[in-house]
């Protein structure tokens, strides 16, 4: 029945403009704002691998990230935290997209637009 709902969802809604692909949509969620500015795009990835393992934090793949080309152009995408590095940009068809490292509980990642 969920999956019956997420095809709906999929399908008649508009698509958000941000997004994550990941094989774990159950375990892994994202959150995003637009800094003052509208220069600069703030995305927390975060695992709730802990609820689900009750306690236990164990490294899960980061998947990857779907920004619409309506966000303007991506000029540099990077890790702030848990470690500092730049984040490949691959274009794809009406945006870009990012893979995300493996990571325990969450991590920050900062686009410049």
């Amino acid at each position: 029945m969920k999956a019956f709902f997420r095809g709906l969802m999929e399908n008649y809604l508009p698509l958000p403009s941000i997004r994550l692909k990941t094989e774990y949509p159950d375990i892994l969620g994202i959150s995003s704002y637009l800094r003052a500015g509208g220069k600069e795009i703030i995305i927390h990835a975060v695992s709730k691998m802990a609820e689900f393992t009750g306690g236990d934090a164990v490294p899960v793949l980061g998947g990857r990230l779907f920004l619409s080309e309506m966000l303007g152009r991506v000029r540099e995408v990077s890790l702030v935290y848990p470690d500092d590095k730049e984040l490949a940009v691959e274009e794809v068809e009406n945006g870009v997209e990012i893979e995300l490292p493996e990571f325990v509980l969450h991590q920050i990642v900062r686009v410049r637009l």
